[in-house]
């Protein structure tokens, strides 16, 4: 492996430009807000594999990578919010490293597995908007001449069309510089941003205005379609996701293609119709709707870009059982005819037109997706290797079900991604077996009713027993003299439980009463065998044109979280009143709504807010009450009423509000119960400790300098470094039990933090280190012969296994070596642009700096003892054996109990945990005790 080469064929951006700024295109807006809903959502990542054949080097790729990064400006752009709505910035440049582990050694039979593993942890670690870059790629080496490309990247800035793209350019640059020469590629005429200012421009015209109003009427008053899942709908929308595939034969392609053009229609609408008739069957529904996306490129400009063009259209077919399925597909011609006339209006605008009731749990407006497409990346021949399509799948579902045809030169493949929270894998596996059975139906007997075609079986028992038992109550419900209707709907609960929640209308007659006190009356009623956890009163239940009531529509999400199971309006609350809370809150409303009179029990939505107006929202409570929101609060929580009530449940102290704006104080892990891990820096690692634990616990970790906010490494002793930790720490947490956790250097300053804490009369449960050598120990250790070769051979054999592994670079494995850097020869590569700089890790330089300003001042420290207990896990990065000390030179300056625990390894790096989770066992059990005695402290105040 070699360093990176600077094959730039397009002149870069200065480094010190100022990055450009653009607006959001409508998609992008789209992508944001789902991350802010549940930041790091892995169904917005983009996740594809290509096989890579012949001669090729790793430096090779990394640099063509870079080079298609520099020529993209959207693979070089960061997302920000400027006051209540998102922009792009384009920065000068970007960082890449392409990762590199080679499983060659792996048993063949074996590799796929192996393959499998590395390319789903890199697809599901989430993206940070804010850093420029959103790409990360893995080659994973089979072979010496075979390899597999795993890629990841964020929606935000990547669409289908843009693998071909990025793998066409990929292979031109890499085939350039292994040939030594520039690549040849045309200049491009446009940039996103251009079209990103070309849309916003279009959405303030009559065109747009025009073209918006036809697609809103042909989707007004259109029922949410959804094929009954298998289990509860979580109230949060779920991102787990499975798949099942079929391979379909070459001859089944040219079937299809002849059958649609005997109908005068595309394939796309062909297997539209083909699956709307199978949904409308397994839903027994009058109508179907499915999203699909279209490319969105309708300019030739256009083409050759990588960024996030497409668009989410909406297909309405009519489903009436006693039609013909032949009567049908050419009805779905024109269904989606008519909805492609409409495709550059944006997926996001028609939601915030048609305001659809919001519900945390579903995606608006469609619940089931479709597409049908060739594949993107074609196979090619680049200088000395192939790059071609390798299978792959979605990293999270976006949908409760996703339909996809890919047409390939071996053949079509058919694959249903489904959310394995909602649906089992012997319906998935029986709707990818039907939607067959319906082409084959479709071909050969189109006379076939609708409702005569194969429909899905009972399915599991769980779902059968569920609908009877839900039926059951229902109708035990309608049977009081009050109710006049009810529905009952499913959900799972925290922890997975399957929950139900009840909605009931009143019936003209219902005798006087408080409204509080029916839902206790109606819980009685039922009796345990037909037990609800919640009931709610409404004014009436969401009905489509047949009388039947549309469950996707009833609040579930917002009558769940507003009160606790039982009965509404009886919860407790802390500091200001509810009444209280809603009054601060009209004015904030008013002003963002642009409404004079603000109802506190009509929606935000209804209302006219929209996911944008949701965010101006957030930031103008979060400035009146110091508390900081959620996206998912507002959509649990719709109406002035219910959200202020749960502002008054979540009023935290001004101490905690303080900390939270403490630029010192990283929160990793809000919720979670038990004394709270916190770091000397290293919060990767901390994140991941504290989240592998049987119950997650609360995390933070300290940081004390930032050079961006003009903080200088004044040189000072180590005491007084700790110092400064402690105070951030205090400010976060002013009283222990305190549980501190550090790494090398960081495990230093953990143990001298913990000694001044201990000082100052604060309880200390315990400090956990990783590797961590006393002061003195590197002069022990030096002073033999014996043992300072020992760890220098150590040393080296640690470095070489991470580069092997892809999570150290050549350039930072050269830079730990003294003799290297004297000969000059990383200063002449970084001369002529072969390595950015000369490094000695692969941190940023700022933290690099910062880290070697720490070990400076700890090599000169002389530590006094600490009376404390301690855990030092030990792993394979330290030497061991004859001439080491156990506790690294710990013996003598730890007086209270410690315990040395040995793991091989134990790491969070580029989205790969190694030991994690046996190092997080090791730590609750320590700090079970002090969990254990801070609850039944808890206990006893509240019993008081």
């Amino acid at each position: 492996m070699t360093a990176p080469v600077d094959t730039m064929p397009l002149t870069t951006p200065a480094p010190e430009a100022a990055p450009l700024r653009f607006p959001c295109s409508a998609t992008q807006e789209r992508f944001w807000f789902l991350d802010q809903m549940n930041p790091g959502d892995p169904a917005l990542n983009v996740a594809f594999r290509w096989n890579i054949n012949g001669t090729f080097s790793a430096a090779t790729i990394e640099a063509a990578f870079q080079a298609v990064i520099a020529r993209h400006e959207s693979l070089r752009t960061r997302f920000v919010a400027d006051q209540d709505r998102p922009v792009q910035e384009v920065a000068p440049q970007a960082r890449f490293k392409l990762s590199d582990i080679d499983i060659r050694n792996t048993p063949a039979a074996e590799q796929q597995s192996r393959i499998d593993q590395i390319a789903s942890e890199s697809a599901v670690q989430p993206f940070d908007l804010t850093e420029p870059c959103q790409l990360r790629v893995v080659l994973i080496r089979l072979g010496n001449d075979h390899a597999v490309l795993a890629i990841t990247v964020h929606h935000i800035c990547f669409d289908g069309w843009s693998i071909g793209v990025l793998g066409r350019e990929v292979g031109t640059f890499a085939a350039a510089l292994d040939g030594g020469r520039t690549a040849k590629l045309p200049e491009l005429a446009l940039q996103f941003g251009d079209y990103a200012l070309w849309q916003a421009d279009y959405f303030d015209s009559e065109a747009f205005a025009a073209e918006l109003g036809p697609v809103c009427d042909q989707l007004r008053d259109a029922p949410y379609f959804e094929v009954p899942p298998d289990f509860p709908r979580p109230l949060q929308r779920s991102t787990a996701c499975a798949v099942v595939t079929a391979d379909l034969s070459p001859a089944w392609g040219k079937r299809l293609e002849s059958e649609a053009r005997k109908r005068g229609m595309s394939t796309f609408a062909y297997g539209a119709g083909v699956l709307s008739a199978l949904l409308a069957r397994c839903a027994d529904a009058p109508e179907v709707l499915l999203g699909s996306q279209v490319a969105g490129r309708s300019e030739v400009e256009l083409e050759p870009l990588i960024g996030v063009f497409i668009n989410t259209v909406v297909l309405r077919f009519a489903t009436a059982g006693d039609t013909s399925l032949g009567d049908h597909l050419d009805r779905a011609r024109h269904a989606v005819t008519d909805a492609l006339i409409g495709q550059t209006v944006p997926f996001n605008k028609l939601v915030e037109t048609l305001n659809p009731a919001r519900d945390a749990s579903r995606t608006p407006l469609v619940s089931v997706n479709y597409l049908l497409q060739n594949v993107f990346m074609e196979t090619a021949q680049y200088g000395g290797f192939t790059l071609s399509s390798a299978p792959s799948h979605a990293p999270g579902a976006l949908h409760d079900l996703n339909f996809s045809l890919i047409g390939r030169s071996s053949g079509w493949r058919m694959t249903l991604e489904y959310n394995s929270d909602m649906f089992d894998a012997a319906t998935a596996q029986e709707l990818i077996d039907l939607w067959q059975s319906c082409f084959a139906l479709a071909f050969d007997h189109p006379d076939c009713l609708l409702s005569d075609m194969p429909h899905l079986s009972q399915g599991p028992q769980a779902r059968t027993d569920d609908a009877l038992q839900l039926s059951r109550i229902e109708a035990a419900l309608q049977t009081h003299d009050s109710v006049a209707a009810a529905a009952v709907v499913p959900y799972a609960a925290q922890g997975g439980r399957r929950a139900r929640h009840a909605f009931v209308t009143l019936a003209p007659d219902a005798a006087l009463m408080p409204l509080e006190v029916l839902p206790g009356l109606l819980h009685t009623h039922l009796g345990a065998a037909l037990s609800v956890d919640g009931i709610s009163i409404l004014q009436s239940l969401p009905r489509d044109a047949g009388g039947r009531v549309i469950k996707a529509q009833l609040p579930l999400a917002a009558a769940v979280g507003a009160a606790p199971a039982g009965v509404q309006g009886a919860e407790a609350v802390s500091g200001d009143s509810v009444a209280d809370i809603a009054a601060r809150l009209v004015p904030i409303w008013s002003d963002v709504l642009g409404i004079k009179d603000v109802p506190q029990t009509t929606s935000f939505f209804d209302l006219g807010g929209h996911s944008l107006l949701i965010v101006r929202l957030l930031a103008r409570i979060e400035a009146e009450f110091g508390h900081r929101m959620t996206l998912a609060d507002v959509f649990q929580n719709p109406t002035l009423r219910t959200l202020a009530r749960h502002l008054a449940r979540g009023q935290k102290p001004a101490s905690r509000l303080a900390a939270e704006r403490d630029w010192r104080v990283v929160t990793l892990q809000e919720d979670g119960t038990g004394i709270p891990l916190v770091a000397i820096n290293n919060a990767n690692i901390t994140y991941a400790l504290a989240d592998n634990m049987s119950v997650p616990r609360p995390a933070m970790s300290l940081r004390i300098y930032d050079k961006a906010q003009g903080h200088t490494l004044d040189p000072r002793p180590f005491e007084q470094i700790a110092t400064q930790f402690l105070e951030a720490l205090q400010a976060a947490q002013p009283h222990g039990p305190y549980a501190l956790f550090g790494i090398c250097v960081h495990g230093n300053l953990a143990i001298e933090v913990a000694r001044q804490l201990q000082a100052k009369g604060e309880e200390v449960a315990a400090v956990i280190m990783k590797d961590v050598w006393a002061p003195q120990y590197a002069r022990d250790v030096d002073a033999s012969w014996s043992t300072r070769w020992r760890n220098r051979l150590h040393f080296l054999k640690v470095r070489l296994h991470r580069v092997a592994q892809g999570t150290m670079s050549v350039p930072a494995f050269l830079g730990t070596f003294r003799l290297i850097r004297a000969t000059g020869l990383l200063n002449a590569a970084v001369r002529l642009g072969l390595m950015e700089r000369v490094r000695y890790t692969d941190l940023k330089a700022e933290q690099e700096a910062f880290i070697a300003y720490l070990t400076d001042a700890r090599d000169v420290h002389e530590p006094k003892p600490y009376n404390g207990r301690v855990l030092h896990i030990v792993t394979n990065d330290s030497p061991r054996g004859a001439g080491f000390d156990t506790t690294m030179g710990w013996g003598d300056l730890i007086t209270g109990p410690m315990e040395t625990v040995y793991l091989p390894d134990v790491s969070a790096e580029q989205g790969r945990n190694r030991g994690i989770a046996d190092a997080a066992t090791k730590i609750e059990a320590l700090l079970q005790t002090f969990d254990d005695a801070a609850s039944g402290e808890k206990d006893q105040a509240n019993a008081q």
